[in-house]
Protein backbone atom coordinates (compact mmCIF):
# COMPACT_ATOMS: atom_id res chain seq x y z
CA UNK A 1 0.00 0.00 0.00
CA UNK A 2 2.77 2.43 0.93
CA UNK A 3 4.71 1.58 -2.24
CA UNK A 4 1.68 2.43 -4.38
CA UNK A 5 1.18 5.63 -2.41
CA UNK A 6 4.81 6.56 -2.98
CA UNK A 7 4.48 5.92 -6.70
CA UNK A 8 1.68 8.49 -7.08
CA UNK A 9 2.72 10.95 -4.38
CA UNK A 10 3.97 14.27 -5.74
CA UNK A 11 4.75 16.05 -2.48
CA UNK A 12 8.20 15.80 -0.93
CA UNK A 13 6.77 15.82 2.59
CA UNK A 14 4.00 13.79 4.16
CA UNK A 15 2.66 12.55 7.51
CA UNK A 16 1.40 8.97 7.81
CA UNK A 17 -1.12 8.07 10.55
CA UNK A 18 -2.05 4.39 10.79
CA UNK A 19 -4.18 2.62 13.41
CA UNK A 20 -2.77 -0.74 14.43
CA UNK A 21 -2.74 -3.51 17.00
CA UNK A 22 -0.15 -2.82 19.75
CA UNK A 23 1.65 -6.03 18.78
CA UNK A 24 2.25 -4.60 15.29
CA UNK A 25 4.20 -1.54 16.47
CA UNK A 26 7.63 -2.89 15.48
CA UNK A 27 6.39 -4.30 12.18
CA UNK A 28 4.73 -1.02 11.19
CA UNK A 29 7.82 0.96 12.20
CA UNK A 30 9.97 -1.14 9.86
CA UNK A 31 7.51 -0.95 6.96
CA UNK A 32 7.25 2.84 7.30
CA UNK A 33 11.03 3.17 7.52
CA UNK A 34 11.44 1.12 4.34
CA UNK A 35 9.16 3.65 2.63
CA UNK A 36 11.07 6.70 3.92
CA UNK A 37 8.74 7.53 6.84
CA UNK A 38 10.87 8.08 9.95
CA UNK A 39 10.79 9.38 13.53
CA UNK A 40 7.70 7.34 14.49
CA UNK A 41 5.51 8.55 17.35
CA UNK A 42 3.00 6.31 19.14
CA UNK A 43 -0.37 8.03 19.46
CA UNK A 44 -3.28 6.87 21.61
CA UNK A 45 -7.02 7.37 21.71
CA UNK A 46 -8.65 6.97 25.12
CA UNK A 47 -12.39 6.38 24.84
CA UNK A 48 -14.18 8.53 27.40
CA UNK A 49 -16.43 6.51 29.75
CA UNK A 50 -15.81 3.37 27.70
CA UNK A 51 -17.29 0.27 29.29
CA UNK A 52 -17.82 -3.26 28.08
CA UNK A 53 -19.36 -6.21 29.95
CA UNK A 54 -16.08 -8.09 30.42
CA UNK A 55 -15.09 -10.27 33.41
CA UNK A 56 -13.99 -8.53 36.61
CA UNK A 57 -10.72 -10.42 36.26
CA UNK A 58 -9.78 -8.40 33.17
CA UNK A 59 -8.92 -4.84 32.18
CA UNK A 60 -11.39 -2.72 30.25
CA UNK A 61 -9.71 -2.07 26.91
CA UNK A 62 -10.44 1.63 26.53
CA UNK A 63 -7.40 2.61 24.44
CA UNK A 64 -6.59 2.28 20.73
CA UNK A 65 -3.18 2.94 19.24
CA UNK A 66 -1.79 4.44 16.06
CA UNK A 67 1.66 5.23 14.71
CA UNK A 68 2.53 8.61 13.22
CA UNK A 69 5.64 8.87 11.01
CA UNK A 70 7.11 11.63 8.87
CA UNK A 71 8.58 11.88 5.39
CA UNK A 72 11.40 12.89 4.89
CA UNK A 73 11.57 13.83 8.60
CA UNK A 74 9.57 15.50 11.36
CA UNK A 75 11.21 18.93 10.93
CA UNK A 76 10.15 19.14 7.27
CA UNK A 77 6.46 18.81 8.08
CA UNK A 78 4.28 21.57 9.53
CA UNK A 79 2.96 21.52 13.08
CA UNK A 80 0.15 23.74 14.32
CA UNK A 81 0.17 22.92 18.01
CA UNK A 82 0.28 24.68 21.36
CA UNK A 83 3.63 25.91 22.67
CA UNK A 84 2.79 24.50 26.07
CA UNK A 85 4.15 20.90 26.06
CA UNK A 86 1.36 19.89 28.44
CA UNK A 87 -1.17 20.66 25.69
CA UNK A 88 0.35 18.54 22.95
CA UNK A 89 0.51 15.11 24.56
CA UNK A 90 0.48 12.10 22.25
CA UNK A 91 -3.09 11.07 22.99
CA UNK A 92 -6.63 12.28 22.47
CA UNK A 93 -9.57 11.84 24.83
CA UNK A 94 -13.03 11.58 23.28
CA UNK A 95 -16.02 9.22 23.32
CA UNK A 96 -16.39 6.39 20.85
CA UNK A 97 -19.29 6.27 18.41
CA UNK A 98 -22.49 5.01 20.02
CA UNK A 99 -24.80 5.42 17.03
CA UNK A 100 -23.55 3.99 13.80
CA UNK A 101 -24.34 4.82 10.21
CA UNK A 102 -27.02 2.30 9.22
CA UNK A 103 -27.79 0.64 5.90
CA UNK A 104 -31.26 0.18 4.41
CA UNK A 105 -31.80 -2.95 6.54
CA UNK A 106 -31.00 -1.08 9.75
CA UNK A 107 -27.60 -2.77 10.17
CA UNK A 108 -24.41 -0.92 11.00
CA UNK A 109 -22.37 -0.19 7.88
CA UNK A 110 -19.15 -0.59 9.87
CA UNK A 111 -19.03 -1.51 13.57
CA UNK A 112 -15.45 -0.19 13.66
CA UNK A 113 -16.66 3.35 12.81
CA UNK A 114 -14.53 5.99 14.53
CA UNK A 115 -15.61 9.44 15.72
CA UNK A 116 -14.76 12.41 13.53
CA UNK A 117 -12.87 14.02 16.43
CA UNK A 118 -9.81 11.80 15.87
CA UNK A 119 -8.97 12.63 12.26
CA UNK A 120 -10.05 16.27 12.67
CA UNK A 121 -7.58 16.76 15.52
CA UNK A 122 -4.73 15.11 13.60
CA UNK A 123 -5.46 17.10 10.45
CA UNK A 124 -5.52 20.34 12.41
CA UNK A 125 -2.17 19.40 13.92
CA UNK A 126 -0.42 18.68 10.62
CA UNK A 127 -2.36 20.21 7.72
CA UNK A 128 -3.02 23.71 6.51
CA UNK A 129 -6.48 24.55 5.09
CA UNK A 130 -6.64 23.32 1.52
CA UNK A 131 -3.99 20.62 1.95
CA UNK A 132 -4.69 17.14 0.64
CA UNK A 133 -5.24 13.98 2.68
CA UNK A 134 -5.60 10.36 1.60
CA UNK A 135 -8.13 8.33 3.60
CA UNK A 136 -7.60 4.62 2.95
CA UNK A 137 -10.57 2.55 4.07
CA UNK A 138 -13.04 5.29 5.07
CA UNK A 139 -15.67 2.67 5.97
CA UNK A 140 -18.72 4.46 7.34
CA UNK A 141 -17.05 7.85 7.00
CA UNK A 142 -16.07 8.82 10.55
CA UNK A 143 -12.45 9.70 9.70
CA UNK A 144 -13.48 11.20 6.36
CA UNK A 145 -15.91 13.53 8.09
CA UNK A 146 -13.24 14.77 10.51
CA UNK A 147 -10.83 15.52 7.66
CA UNK A 148 -13.47 17.51 5.81
CA UNK A 149 -14.32 19.42 8.98
CA UNK A 150 -10.62 20.33 9.31
CA UNK A 151 -10.78 22.09 5.94
CA UNK A 152 -8.59 19.74 3.91
CA UNK A 153 -9.29 18.13 0.56
CA UNK A 154 -9.69 14.36 0.79
CA UNK A 155 -9.28 11.42 -1.54
CA UNK A 156 -11.01 8.37 -0.02
CA UNK A 157 -10.36 4.82 -1.23
CA UNK A 158 -12.68 2.01 -0.14
CA UNK A 159 -12.49 -1.57 -1.46
CA UNK A 160 -15.75 -2.72 0.17
CA UNK A 161 -18.51 -1.99 -2.34
CA UNK A 162 -21.26 -1.99 0.28
CA UNK A 163 -19.47 0.55 2.44
CA UNK A 164 -18.52 2.65 -0.59
CA UNK A 165 -22.11 2.92 -1.82
CA UNK A 166 -23.39 3.70 1.69
CA UNK A 167 -20.74 6.39 2.08
CA UNK A 168 -21.98 8.23 -0.99
CA UNK A 169 -25.38 8.71 0.63
CA UNK A 170 -23.76 9.60 3.95
CA UNK A 171 -21.72 12.41 2.40
CA UNK A 172 -24.83 13.93 0.83
CA UNK A 173 -26.50 13.74 4.26
CA UNK A 174 -23.60 15.72 5.77
CA UNK A 175 -24.32 18.47 3.26
CA UNK A 176 -27.99 18.57 4.22
CA UNK A 177 -27.22 18.53 7.97
CA UNK A 178 -24.23 20.91 7.77
CA UNK A 179 -22.15 18.30 9.60
CA UNK A 180 -19.29 18.85 7.16
CA UNK A 181 -18.58 22.05 9.12
CA UNK A 182 -16.31 22.10 12.17
CA UNK A 183 -18.53 21.85 15.27
CA UNK A 184 -18.79 24.63 17.82
CA UNK A 185 -18.14 24.09 21.51
CA UNK A 186 -18.67 26.13 24.65
CA UNK A 187 -15.85 26.85 27.10
CA UNK A 188 -16.21 27.18 30.87
CA UNK A 189 -17.12 30.86 30.48
CA UNK A 190 -19.98 30.09 28.10
CA UNK A 191 -18.15 31.42 25.03
CA UNK A 192 -18.52 29.60 21.72
CA UNK A 193 -15.23 28.36 20.31
CA UNK A 194 -14.19 26.26 17.30
CA UNK A 195 -12.12 23.26 18.26
CA UNK A 196 -8.65 23.75 16.78
CA UNK A 197 -5.18 22.45 17.42
CA UNK A 198 -4.52 25.14 20.05
CA UNK A 199 -7.58 24.25 22.12
CA UNK A 200 -6.74 21.74 24.81
CA UNK A 201 -9.11 19.01 25.85
CA UNK A 202 -8.99 20.42 29.38
CA UNK A 203 -10.42 23.72 28.15
CA UNK A 204 -13.65 22.11 26.93
CA UNK A 205 -16.42 21.49 29.44
CA UNK A 206 -17.68 17.96 29.79
CA UNK A 207 -21.15 18.97 28.64
CA UNK A 208 -19.82 20.62 25.51
CA UNK A 209 -17.36 17.82 24.94
CA UNK A 210 -20.21 15.32 24.71
CA UNK A 211 -21.27 17.13 21.55
CA UNK A 212 -18.09 15.90 19.86
CA UNK A 213 -19.68 12.51 19.22
CA UNK A 214 -22.90 14.10 17.95
CA UNK A 215 -21.30 14.82 14.56
CA UNK A 216 -21.47 11.09 13.86
CA UNK A 217 -24.94 10.68 15.37
CA UNK A 218 -26.56 13.25 13.10
CA UNK A 219 -26.21 11.06 10.03
CA UNK A 220 -28.43 8.23 11.28
CA UNK A 221 -32.17 7.97 11.76
CA UNK A 222 -33.86 10.53 14.06
CA UNK A 223 -34.01 9.92 17.79
CA UNK A 224 -37.01 7.99 19.05
CA UNK A 225 -38.90 9.59 21.94
CA UNK A 226 -37.56 8.84 25.40
CA UNK A 227 -39.90 6.83 27.54
CA UNK A 228 -40.97 8.25 30.90
CA UNK A 229 -41.73 5.72 33.62
CA UNK A 230 -42.41 5.93 37.31
CA UNK A 231 -40.66 3.46 39.58
CA UNK A 232 -43.94 1.62 40.18
CA UNK A 233 -44.38 1.09 36.43
CA UNK A 234 -40.96 -0.40 35.83
CA UNK A 235 -40.79 -3.85 34.29
CA UNK A 236 -39.20 -6.34 36.66
CA UNK A 237 -36.84 -7.54 33.95
CA UNK A 238 -35.64 -4.05 32.99
CA UNK A 239 -32.37 -3.98 34.94
CA UNK A 240 -30.44 -0.75 34.55
CA UNK A 241 -26.80 -0.69 33.50
CA UNK A 242 -25.92 2.75 34.85
CA UNK A 243 -27.47 6.10 33.95
CA UNK A 244 -31.06 7.15 34.64
CA UNK A 245 -32.59 4.54 36.91
CA UNK A 246 -35.91 4.83 35.05
CA UNK A 247 -34.38 3.61 31.79
CA UNK A 248 -33.01 0.29 30.61
CA UNK A 249 -29.64 0.91 28.98
CA UNK A 250 -27.67 -1.28 26.61
CA UNK A 251 -24.61 -2.74 28.34
CA UNK A 252 -22.59 -2.34 25.14
CA UNK A 253 -23.39 1.12 23.70
CA UNK A 254 -24.96 2.65 26.86
CA UNK A 255 -27.96 3.90 24.87
CA UNK A 256 -31.55 3.40 26.00
CA UNK A 257 -33.43 0.24 25.04
CA UNK A 258 -36.93 1.49 24.38
CA UNK A 259 -40.02 -0.30 25.65
CA UNK A 260 -41.36 -2.76 23.08
CA UNK A 261 -38.04 -3.13 21.25
CA UNK A 262 -35.99 -6.35 21.31
CA UNK A 263 -33.32 -6.83 23.96
CA UNK A 264 -30.85 -9.70 24.10
CA UNK A 265 -28.04 -10.98 26.30
CA UNK A 266 -24.52 -12.17 25.53
CA UNK A 267 -24.08 -15.95 25.61
CA UNK A 268 -20.27 -15.93 25.81
CA UNK A 269 -20.29 -16.66 29.53
CA UNK A 270 -18.31 -13.51 30.29
CA UNK A 271 -21.30 -11.16 30.60
CA UNK A 272 -24.06 -11.17 33.19
CA UNK A 273 -27.35 -12.87 32.37
CA UNK A 274 -29.20 -9.61 33.11
CA UNK A 275 -26.94 -7.31 31.08
CA UNK A 276 -29.26 -6.50 28.22
CA UNK A 277 -28.19 -5.15 24.83
CA UNK A 278 -29.60 -4.06 21.49
CA UNK A 279 -29.59 -6.93 18.98
CA UNK A 280 -27.39 -4.80 16.69
CA UNK A 281 -24.78 -4.58 19.49
CA UNK A 282 -24.37 -8.36 19.26
CA UNK A 283 -23.80 -10.94 16.54
CA UNK A 284 -24.47 -14.65 16.13
CA UNK A 285 -21.63 -16.96 15.20
CA UNK A 286 -21.92 -20.74 15.27
CA UNK A 287 -25.43 -20.34 16.73
CA UNK A 288 -24.06 -18.49 19.79
CA UNK A 289 -24.97 -14.84 20.34
CA UNK A 290 -22.13 -12.73 21.70
CA UNK A 291 -21.71 -9.02 22.31
CA UNK A 292 -19.25 -7.24 20.05
CA UNK A 293 -16.91 -6.52 22.99
CA UNK A 294 -16.52 -10.21 23.78
CA UNK A 295 -16.05 -11.04 20.11
CA UNK A 296 -13.34 -8.40 19.85
CA UNK A 297 -11.51 -9.79 22.89
CA UNK A 298 -11.76 -13.32 21.46
CA UNK A 299 -10.51 -12.07 18.07
CA UNK A 300 -13.70 -13.11 16.29
CA UNK A 301 -15.07 -9.76 15.14
CA UNK A 302 -14.45 -8.99 11.46
CA UNK A 303 -13.67 -5.50 10.19
CA UNK A 304 -17.22 -5.14 8.91
CA UNK A 305 -19.84 -6.84 11.05
CA UNK A 306 -23.13 -7.93 9.53
CA UNK A 307 -25.84 -7.85 12.20
CA UNK A 308 -29.11 -9.76 12.11
CA UNK A 309 -31.68 -8.52 14.60
CA UNK A 310 -33.61 -11.34 16.26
Amino acid sequence: MLKQFGACQGSERCVACIWHNPNQMQEFTEVLKNNDFVEPVPFYWHKTNHHTPTPVSSYTRSVEQMIIAFKPNMASNPFDMNRDPRLRHNFIECPSVTKYVLDAQGCAVNKCQKPADLSRKLALNHCAPGDWALNIGPGAGGCLQGLVQAGVNVVAIESDEKQFRALQGTVWQWKEDNTYLAPQYVDFNGNEVTMDSNTSQQQISQDAKSNMSQTDEQIVSPELPIRQLGTDQKDETDVDIGGDQNKLQCAHCDQEILVGTPKVTCESGNCGDREYMHPECTAVQDQVRKCLACMEIEGEIPETQEITAV
